[in-house]
């Protein structure tokens, strides 16, 4: 059994969880031995934390280097898994026998800088991970070996909204529909189709949950309620009071090859979806998609009148895209690739 390394990129207790965070715990609970290392440590953080039977936070380089040494004496087999294109040659520093890199946003637009590290991880890499079909067809050169692996949904966290169902303060006061939004708010969220749609509708309450890293003097209405980042453990609590989860992404040469944790997380809530035209939102059941704002307020409409039978659709539909599936997806081509190296 092989030993899963993610080297410090981001850290665990982030303001949102993205996928190797996800994708690690997953591996987890399968029974892989996995190592998230980070470099943001606070002073009451142990060096090496054990936080479930097989997942380790990883806070100490020194700690690094005695979990390879250990996996080397006890004959397991190290596999290195980043998302930084420039950990490429954390392979060879650390002797992974098998190499992953997790392409999780295309290089160009806000990433473009990083185009030339991430040719290089495409071509050293063992196996090239990519989030969406559009991302893998237009790869710049092409990997040893690529495989699709979307971004999915723990669904024992992003549960249904029931009659134990506690709104959160900030959501009480509220009356008529929650239109809401959770994630990073970032420059290819298209805050202008969020504007108008609150201009449009007064009497829908546009609320978005989550981190802000851009300015957001447009969305400055009374009706736009900008609650910030929230707890991780939180978080769910929020999604399940939404009336219908927007994904309101401009869409461009970078959204449109991305996979929206979002939507899965949406739906395993049994919140209607309501998207712009990207391409994984296109092609998902189930996801209502406006393309200019009168279709997006129209969507929204039809999406608020949703019968149950639609919701629990969408919750069903989730519940085929969760992270174990996707951790096994992943194990099964590095097992491949191990017994293709005779390490298998």
């Amino acid at each position: 059994m092989a030993v899963i390394i993610y080297p410090p990129t981001l850290p665990w207790r982030d303001a949102v969880a993205h996928q190797p965070q996800l994708l690690l715990t997953a591996l987890a609970r399968t029974g892989i031995p996995s190592v998230f290392c980070e470099d943001t440590v606070r002073q009451s953080d142990p060096a090496f934390e054990r936080l479930a039977r097989m997942l380790f936070v990883c806070r100490n380089p020194g700690e690094l280097t005695g979990i390879c040494d250990y996996a080397r004496a006890t004959f397991q087999p190290l596999v290195l898994l980043y998302s930084h294109a420039p950990h490429a040659v954390l392979a060879r520093t650390i002797g992974a026998d098998v190499s992953v890199f997790l392409y999780l946003d295309e290089s160009v637009d806000e990433f473009a800088l990083m185009s030339e590290p991430t040719r290089i991880a495409l071509q050293q890499a063992d196996l090239v991970i990519t989030v969406s079909q559009r991302m893998n067809s237009r790869l710049p050169v092409q990997p040893h070996r690529s495989i699709v692996l979307r971004n999915a949904v723990d669904p024992d966290r992003f549960t249904p909204r029931s009659a134990d169902t506690v709104r959160p303060p900030e959501l009480r006061p509220l009356t008529g529909p929650i239109v809401g939004f959770h994630g990073s708010l970032q420059s290819w969220v298209d805050q202008n189709l969020v504007a108008e749609l609150a201009r449009r509708r007064p009497d829908w309450n546009l609320v978005i949950v989550g981190p802000v890293y851009v300015p957001v003097h447009r969305l400055r209405l009374p009706n736009i309620h900008l609650l910030g980042a929230r707890p991780f453990e939180e978080v769910p609590n929020y999604v399940r009071c939404f009336d219908t989860g927007l994904i309101p992404f401009e869409v461009r040469h970078m959204t449109d090859s991305c996979s929206p944790i979002k939507m899965y997380e949406y739906m395993a809530a049994e919140v209607p979806v309501v998207a712009t035209a990207i391409s994984e939102c296109l092609i998902t059941p189930g996801v209502r998609v406006g393309r200019s704002v009168d279709e997006f307020e129209a969507q929204v409409e039809g999406a608020l009148r949703a019968p149950p039978v639609h919701r629990v659709q969408l919750r069903k539909y989730a519940l085929e895209n969760t992270w174990l599936v996707r951790a096994k997806q992943l194990y099964q081509q590095i097992e491949v690739i191990l017994r293709e190296k005779g390490l298998g």
